[in-house]
């Protein structure tokens, strides 16, 4: 046993060692007791965008354990802060595996309005995956706040009718407004 985590220490020390500096790869250190990588010690303390931009692909399993670790407020902040493209392409990823996806709708429909040709069509892709569990019961279930979603409809609404709107982004706007509709949902200056 005294081997093994002297095995272990002169591992740590051989990769710089483990402080809140270290890298992943420095801070990796192999269990003596079973000889398994153990998780780096930077995992329990890195927030959601570190966790964000760990994430190389859309793996919705691997989105959903970060939703989970960190909460639907958090990656909902990050789809409106001006963080870097990756994270934020992330976070609009992960928001349909938010527990109340609709809270993310109002951020999500001003990034599908953006200029920007990663994140507005992700924006969109998330959209088409959140619009079929917008259903009456389960947003009256999760006592969902309708007036974001009325806001979220005005926003649509001013996309559909704004030239220049690729596509497969006002496809998108246009789906979402007739799911909305459907749900009662109504745009409060337009009066309908």
């Amino acid at each position: 046993m005294r081997d093994a985590v002297a095995t272990s220490i002169a591992l740590m020390l051989l990769l710089g060692g483990c402080g809140a500096g270290a890298s992943r790869a420095e801070s990796a250190v192999v269990d003596a007791g079973s000889g398994r990588e153990a998780k780096p010690a930077l995992a329990a303390a890195e927030g959601p965008a570190a966790a964000l931009r760990s994430v190389r692909d859309a793996d919705p399993m691997r989105l959903g354990r970060l939703v989970d670790r960190h909460g639907d407020d958090a990656i909902i902040a990050l789809l409106s802060q001006d963080t870097e493209t990756l994270v934020r392409l992330q976070a609009i990823r992960a928001s349909a595996r938010l527990s109340a996806p609709e809270r993310a709708l109002p951020a999500l429909v001003q990034l599908l309005g953006l200029r920007d040709s990663v994140l507005a069509p992700a924006a969109g892709q998330a959209l088409r995956e959140i619009a079929p569990g917008l259903q009456l019961e389960a947003l009256r279930g999760r006592e969902a706040d309708l007036s974001a979603l009325t806001a979220a409809l005005a926003v649509l609404q001013r996309l559909q009718q704004r030239e220049g709107l690729r596509a497969d982004l006002r496809t998108v706007a246009t789906e979402l407004v007739a799911r909305l509709k459907d749900l009662g949902v109504r745009h409060a200056d337009a009066g309908i």
